[in-house]
């Protein structure tokens, strides 16, 4: 029987040792990978959590025309004829009642636009709940946009922009505050005598 060298014993020793070390750490170790939060650094950085911004793009058109027509007509005639002592009397009475109504209606609205807004939840199913504002002061006018809806990630586009018609459950208002705005809006005889029917 041959004996083998007390250093290399030792050595042998170790090196199993160390590898029942390195095989338990192995079983407790945990993937550095995590999919929900994996971001490859090749691709486009889009938003997936909240707190993440991306940008709407707001290309809204709409228009809207309704037209009516009413004709109403009405003939009343009531006659009444007496005799006596050889002379005739009559009465007749007509009522005549002619109604003729129209109206037009026609809207048009477009908002062009371009804002940057957070996500604030995200849904089990992966859509991002969105919602920003946008306010612009120029020379004492001032424009207000406000926007939030839901986004599928899908709908984001590699610039990590979306497009508004691609938003769910939209709510976009646009406010214009200012000289600009109240000139557009009738005086107050104006009003007065709208309301009174005039």
């Amino acid at each position: 029987m041959r004996l083998r060298h007390p250093a290399a014993t030792v050595a042998t020793c170790l090196a199993a040792c160390a590898l029942l070390l390195v095989l338990e750490d192995c079983q407790a170790a945990e993937s550095l990978y995590n999919p929900a939060s994996f971001r490859p650094l090749v691709a486009d950085r889009r938003a997936a959590a909240a707190g993440d911004i991306v940008t709407v793009l707001v290309y809204e058109s709409s228009s809207a025309t309704t037209t009516a027509d009413t004709n109403l007509n009405r003939n009343n005639t009531l006659g009444i004829q007496a005799q006596a002592n050889a002379r005739q009397h009559g009465l007749n009475l007509g009522v005549n009642n002619d109604f003729d109504g129209g109206g037009r209606v026609q809207r048009a609205g477009r908002v062009l636009a371009q804002l940057s807004v957070a996500v604030t939840q995200v849904d089990a199913n992966g859509d991002l709940w969105i919602r920003g504002e946008q306010e612009i002061e120029l020379n004492s006018d001032r424009q207000h946009i406000r926007i939030e809806g839901r986004v599928r990630p899908a709908d984001i586009a590699n610039g990590n922009s979306v497009q508004s018609n691609r938003i769910a459950d939209l709510k976009l208002s646009y406010v214009g505050n200012g000289d600009l705005a109240e000139r557009q809006r009738p005086g107050f005889w104006s009003r007065v005598m709208t309301w009174l029917g005039f």
